[in-house]
C-alpha cells in the first residue's frame, strides 16, 4: 500500500469522524418513551403522572381527527430543582411543526384545533438548570379532546387536581383544603348517568366560588358557598368541580360529596 493511498484514507477517516461528531450533537430527535394515552370507556379526557429526569422527554400519544379541539394542562406536582417542565404539542415523531410550544407560554395550558388527522404527541421535557444538571420533576397532565374549536371558557383551569375517592361501603366524602389568592382546585369524581349527586363548598371567607363540569367539558352549575348543588347526572366519566379563590388572601375551606 503506498503512502498517498495511507494519506486518502487517514483524510477519509478524519472527515467521517468529524462528521459524526458534528452532527452526533444535534441527533435527531427521537422520544426516549412514548406512552400511549388512553381514554376510559365514555369519557372526552384523561389524566397522566409522570416523572421526567434532566435531558429526558416523553411523548404521550393520542389519535385524533382534523377539527378536533385538544386541551392540555401540565402541573408540576413535585421537583428537587426549580420544577421547569415544559411540554409541547407535535406530530407524533416529529419535532415540528409545533401546534403549541410550551417555553414561550407562562401558563402551561394549551388549547388548539388540529388541522390533521392523525397521531399526535404531547412532548413533556425539561428545561434549564434542571435539565442541565439532571434534576427530577413530577407532574400531572390532564388531556381533554372534543368537537370543534376549543372551548377555553368551558373547561376547568388547572392550578391543581384532585382525585376525590368514597371509603369502601360510603357513597360519599368530605375534604379539607385550602387554596392561595388567584388559585384554583379541581376535584375529579367519577360518576354514572341517572346518579344523583350532591355537592357542598363549605366556606366562611369572601372570594370562594365553584363550577361544576359534565365529563365532556360542558357547564353544568356554578355558585358560591351560598348555594350547593343537588342533581341527576346525564354522563358518564369523571365529574370536575372547580374551586376558585378570586379573593386577597389564602382560603380553608371544605368540600362535601355525595353520589347515589
Amino acid at each position: 500500500m503506498t503512502r498517498d493511498t495511507n494519506d486518502r484514507r487517514a483524510i477519509s477517516a478524519a472527515l467521517a469522524l468529524s462528521a459524526f461528531t458534528y452532527f452526533g450533537t444535534t441527533p435527531p430527535a427521537q422520544a426516549q418513551d412514548t406512552v400511549p394515552i388512553q381514554f376510559e370507556r365514555g369519557a372526552s379526557d384523561a389524566d397522566i403522572n409522570g416523572t421526567i429526569i434532566g435531558d429526558e422527554y416523553i411523548d404521550y400519544v393520542v389519535n385524533a381527527r382534523a377539527g378536533q379541539s385538544m386541551v392540555v394542562a401540565l402541573d408540576v406536582t413535585g421537583t428537587n430543582g426549580d420544577g421547569s417542565a415544559f411540554f409541547n404539542i407535535v406530530p407524533a415523531g416529529q419535532d415540528f411543526p409545533a401546534l403549541y410550544n410550551g417555553s414561550t407560554d407562562d401558563d402551561q395550558r394549551a388549547e388548539v384545533t388540529l388541522p390533521e388527522s392523525g397521531d399526535w404527541a404531547i412532548r413533556v421535557y425539561l428545561m434549564g438548570n434542571d435539565r442541565d444538571t439532571g434534576k427530577t420533576v413530577g407532574y400531572a397532565i390532564n388531556v381533554y379532546i372534543g368537537e370543534g374549536e376549543a372551548r377555553a371558557t368551558q373547561l376547568p383551569s388547572m392550578s391543581r387536581m384532585e382525585r376525590v375517592r368514597f371509603e369502601a361501603g360510603t357513597t360519599g366524602a368530605e375534604l379539607s383544603d385550602q387554596i392561595p389568592a388567584g388559585a384554583s382546585v379541581t376535584y375529579m369524581l367519577g360518576a354514572s348517568a341517572g346518579q344523583d349527586l350532591y355537592f357542598r363548598l363549605a366556606a366562611n371567607g369572601p372570594g370562594l366560588s365553584w363550577k361544576l363540569f359534565n365529563p365532556d367539558g360542558s357547564l353544568l352549575d356554578e355558585a358560591g358557598p351560598e348555594r350547593e348543588y343537588r342533581g341527576e347526572l346525564w354522563q358518564n366519566g369523571d365529574h370536575k368541580v372547580e374551586v376558585t379563590n378570586s379573593g386577597n388572601a389564602t382560603q380553608s375551606f371544605n368540600v362535601i360529596f355525595g353520589v347515589e
